[in-house]
């Protein structure tokens, strides 16, 4: 195997192939002879034909002619070629150290180099180099090679080299200091200060914290806000986005564990008045939005809580004032609204929740209770109503009556009577009449009368003498006939019907029924069976409900044991 040339000048070297054939051919002709020549010295005859041979020559290098054959001796000596005994030649040189080494510049005029992959190179230097887009130029003196504007990406550097970027800023990045920040650079690095930073912030008790990363800055919890602003309220809340919410407030989880129900959502005071000419202020004032042509906003909707297994929340809850000289407050009050040209609004609408189930029924749209008794007090009704009542149903009761003022001491007293029952839904008709010279009277009823009645019942009574009086004729074409056996008689009539007209026929009212499952072994009217007030049929319904008010007027004694007016 030949080893590679080894160009010993500094100088530009240029060798072509044709050089390189000549210098073996040179090189191969240079041995023969000088084998020849050493092989076979020149004899005298010879010599002298052609002149002498002088010289000689060093081992291992070339020799070659010295001398001019115009003198005739011909010299011999070394020439600048050497061979080693491994084969190397040296031009230049007598310790070549590859297959070739030259000491001096090669020239090739002709032809360049051949490489052993069959290409040729004929100049020293390339007309270009191929790039991909991070580098640009081609590598010569008018185009030199360099990287790209923009050929460094972050994808061709290596990770933890260098920063790629800042915040996603590339190229040249500014830092530029803030208010009350300050920016040095040091050597290799930036120091970025805050030389007038609070090292903890002074506060209201509205607020938590100092401001620190261990205990930021927060809204106070339990936040209290006390100020002291005229005409104003002390906090006002806005949401400017339309159809959004302006406050929401929560209360918190019950707790099983603790055994303590739902916190309250907001509690709400009025201020206290002072004297007896100023009242105390309202603990909650709401207003509905208006609309201009569409419907306003309900001032307020309460809607109680829901409940999976349990009795669901009470939508509002209510509760009067207590006093210690005067009548108890008003728990709820409602107003319906005026009206220029309408009806007047509805003062409370109220809607009993759906029920369902085999025995169930709906729930009820009202319940009230009236208040105990202390200390001698009788109890409170459950309603007033002053005006006329109009009911679109059934009415049940467990006794009625009327009450006026007394007509003999209006001042002083009151009057009751009883209403009349009866098992069916019976109407009364009552009147006089007197019979004519042949003892006959013909009552006639209105002209809807055989409309609504059915059944009819008959009871004469005779007034002023003893005489006989029968119906001789019942009732026909809204009419009937009474009859004595005396002339001139006057007779006290009275005539019931049963009703029948259309809704009478569908809502007939039972009798007897049997109580609903969940109702039984409650009463109405536990007290009058000598029954606890927990045996009464709202304990069954609204167990819940009864629990919560009997709690309220326990506080509600226990509030007036403690100021010493309860007996």
């Amino acid at each position: 195997m030949r080893k590679p040339i080894k160009l010993m000048s500094t100088s530009t070297k240029r060798i072509t192939s044709a050089f390189m054939i000549a210098l073996i051919m040179f090189v191969g002709a240079g041995l023969v002879r000088g084998q020849q020549h050493r092989q076979q010295p020149r004899t005298a005859a010879q010599s002298s034909a052609s002149g002498p041979v002088v010289g000689g020559g060093t081992p291992g290098q070339l020799t070659k002619w010295t001398g001019a054959p115009s003198s005739g001796t011909f010299t011999v000596g070394d020439s600048i070629i050497t061979e080693d005994k491994l084969g190397s030649i040296g031009i230049g040189t007598t310790a070549p150290t590859s297959r070739l080494t030259v000491a001096g510049m090669i020239e090739t005029t002709l032809g360049g180099y051949k490489f052993p992959d069959g290409t040729v190179q004929t100049t020293a230097g390339i007309t270009s180099v191929f790039h991909d887009s991070s580098l640009a130029g081609n590598g010569t003196a008018t185009s030199p090679l360099g990287i790209a504007i923009g050929g460094v990406t972050a994808n061709r550097i290596a990770n933890g080299t260098v920063v790629r970027s800042l915040n996603g800023l590339f190229d040249n990045v500014t830092l530029t200091a803030g208010n009350n920040i300050t920016i040095t650079p040091s050597g290799g690095g930036l120091t970025i200060a805050a030389p007038n930073s609070l090292s903890a912030i002074n506060h209201d008790l509205t607020l938590s914290g100092d401001g620190t990363v261990a205990s930021p800055l927060g809204i106070k919890i339990p936040l209290f806000l006390d100020g002291s602003v005229h005409g104003s309220p002390v906090l006002t809340v806005r949401n400017a986005n339309g159809g959004s919410t302006g406050l929401f407030a929560s209360g918190g989880d019950g707790s099983l564990a603790e055994a303590a129900g739902g916190g309250l959502g907001a509690e709400i005071r009025g201020g206290g008045g002072f004297g007896f000419s100023i009242g105390g202020g309202l603990g909650l004032l709401v207003h509905g939005g208006n609309a201009r042509e569409g419907t306003p906003g309900d001032g307020i909707q309460a809607r109680g809580g829901d409940s999976g297994l349990g009795f669901g929340g009470i939508g509002v809850h209510a509760i009067g004032g207590d006093t210690n000289e005067q009548v108890g407050g008003v728990a709820l009050r409602a107003e319906g609204g005026a009206s220029g040209s309408k009806f007047g609004g509805i003062g409370v609408i109220s809607f009993g929740g759906l029920g369902s189930g085999n025995g169930n029924r709906g729930g009820m749209a009202l319940f009230a209770q009236g208040g105990q008794g202390q200390a001698g007090a009788t109890q409170g009704t459950a309603a007033q109503f002053n005006g006329d009542v109009e009911i679109n149903g059934n009415l049940s009761k467990s006794g009625g009556s009327f009450k006026i003022d007394h007509p003999l001491d209006p001042a002083n007293k009151y009057l009751y009577h009883s209403f009349v029952e009866s098992p069916d839904m019976k109407n009364i008709y009552d009147g006089t009449v007197t019979t004519d010279n042949s003892g006959v009277a013909v009552v006639t009823l209105p002209d809807w009368f055989g409309a609504l009645n059915k059944d009819f019942r008959y009871q004469l009574t005779v007034i002023g003498t003893f005489a006989q009086a029968i119906v001789a004729e019942e009732i026909k074409d809204n009419r009937f006939t009474i009859m004595t056996n005396a002339p001139n008689i006057k007779v006290s009539w009275q005539v019931t019907g049963i009703r029948q007209d259309a809704y009478a026929n569908k809502n007939r009212i039972p009798v007897e029924v049997d109580k609903p499952e969940l109702e039984r072994g409650s009463f109405l009217h536990p007290e009058a069976f000598n029954e606890p007030e927990e045996k009464g049929v709202d304990w069954v319904r609204h167990p819940e409900l009864m629990k919560q008010m009997k709690e309220a007027r326990q506080q509600q004694l226990e509030k007036l044991r403690v100021n010493g007016k309860s007996n």
